[in-house]
């Protein structure tokens, strides 16, 4: 009864002029775009036995990007369009630099492997019979790993380039993470209550983090791991007094910024 009740205040309010909402057309069944349609249905936005969403927000953001561009591509096609000398022309075409009018080496090896899952897809649900996918070797190789770690040079230059270009949160950032360890979305997320006074019993470890008030300050945070269900767990993690002295100059300097806004912003970001 709640949601039809509901159903009648939005029907009541397209009569009134309020937008329409966007409806999806349904495509011809035997087409790529409507194999595309049911991936996104069934796979990307889909959910786990547990009743708990398959993939991330942002990880479903990165699949969207790669479907509307394989949407595009041959979404108007019969999924038996897709063959493996198509999907080398493909290849040969967005494996360019983007100057060339490409997408770059690690955006096209992106795209063929997503490819690759949506017409597997294709062979589990039987619009395509097994050992069928003509994406499975598309012939490029891996772009190279972009983990490199860093010598304690590199982040004093990386710190200092920060600071030269007027850009102290990034110097600060850096620091944050490689004192931390902890990820983007932790440190854009990190305001002003995360910033706790930090109980330290072993006498060697207080002297070494507590500040000219015997204070020992750290950053207190809550983490979710896809692994475990998106289970989340409470972490305290100390600061040295040198960092948290920067993070406290931060949240002063942002608070007076963020009360003078209009509207008033109440939590500050470090």
């Amino acid at each position: 009864i709640d949601a039809a009740r509901e159903i009648i205040k939005r029907v009541d309010a397209w009569r009134g002029g309020a937008d329409l909402p966007k409806i999806r057309t349904c495509r011809p069944a035997d087409t790529f775009g409507h194999l595309i349609d049911r991936y996104r249905d069934e796979w990307l936005n889909g959910k786990k036995p547990s009743g708990k969403p398959r993939l991330k927000p942002k990880t479903r953001e990165v699949y969207e990007t790669g479907l509307k561009r394989l949407d595009a591509w041959a979404g108007k096609h019969p999924v038996v369009w897709i063959t493996p000398k198509r999907v080398t022309v493909l290849r040969d075409k967005i494996a360019k630099p983007v100057a060339d009018g490409g997408i770059g080496h690690a955006a096209a090896h992106s795209l063929l492997r997503q490819l690759r899952q949506v017409m597997a897809f294709a062979e589990k649900i039987e619009v395509i019979p097994r050992g069928s996918n003509p994406a499975t070797d598309f012939r490029l190789e891996p772009p190279p790993p972009r983990s490199v770690i860093w010598s304690a040079e590199d982040e004093a230059a990386f710190i200092a380039s920060a600071y030269e270009l007027g850009l102290p949160s990034m110097a600060r950032a850096a620091e944050l993470a490689v004192y931390t360890a902890q990820r983007e979305g932790e440190l854009i997320a990190f305001t002003e209550p995360q910033l706790v006074e930090l109980e330290i019993f072993d006498s060697q470890l207080r002297e070494r983090l507590c500040d000219r008030d015997g204070i020992v300050w750290g950053w207190s945070l809550e983490q979710a791991k896809m692994s475990n269900e998106y289970s989340k767990r409470m972490m305290e993690i100390p600061l040295e007094p040198r960092i948290a002295e920067k993070v406290r100059n931060a949240i002063r300097n942002n608070r007076a910024r963020d009360r003078a806004a209009n509207p008033p912003r109440l939590i500050s970001h470090v």
